[in-house]
């Protein structure tokens, strides 16, 4: 494929998973039934219309083969193995941070797009410079935003809760040094009235 007739195509969506193919004998022996072979897949959508299955690393074998024979756009194949390396590494949830995985801002879609090119969390997206907004789509830079949005409602709500624990302490304490003080005029009057029999 000429140059040309690459700069004429546009990418297609490339996402990632795990799917049953064919079967594992090691494990089909050991466990004495048959056991499906767990492997990752690679997603591809051309169009709405169009979206092919393929075991990924098969076919990112035969895409490289296809970009050195000048027949598949280089800088997409190098897109896609970073895609899928990411995507391998963001297989759990990550510890610090909201994940994108459980984000309700998002679609399926979105998260599999997200997740795949390494952007794990919100605070991840939110960092996301200008140079690198068209690698996530055409949406890059509303999600982008959107992610900025919901960590800024965060941290005003945390702010806000902060507040209110502080005031709602501010009462206990309150509270407690009035309760202090009643018990003392309580300690002293009860004092008074002692020394006031004994005169008596």
């Amino acid at each position: 494929m000429s140059d040309v007739g690459i700069l004429k195509r546009k990418a297609p969506l490339v996402a990632f998973d795990y799917m049953e193919y064919g079967q594992d004998v090691e494990a089909s022996k050991k466990a004495g039934r048959p056991v499906p072979k767990v492997v990752p897949f690679v997603f591809i959508t051309h169009d709405k219309y169009t979206r092919i299955e393929l075991p990924a690393e098969e076919w990112l074998a035969r895409k490289r083969n296809e970009a050195i024979e000048g027949k598949e756009d280089p800088d997409w194949v190098t897109r896609w193995e970073m895609q899928y390396a990411a995507w391998k590494k963001g297989e759990t949830l990550p510890e610090d941070g909201q994940p994108i995985k459980t984000w309700a801002a998002l679609n399926k879609e979105q998260v599999l797009r997200l997740t795949a090119l390494g952007y794990l969390t919100v605070e991840q997206l939110s960092e996301v410079p200008d140079t690198n907004l068209a690698m996530i789509g055409l949406d890059g830079r509303y999600l982008r935003d959107l992610a900025r949005k919901t960590l800024t409602q965060v941290q005003n709500g945390e702010a806000l809760a902060k507040q209110v624990a502080d005031l709602e302490q501010q009462g206990r304490d309150k509270d407690a040094t009035i309760q202090g003080l009643m018990e003392r005029v309580a300690a002293l009057e009860k004092a008074g009235n002692t020394l006031h029999l004994k005169k008596g």
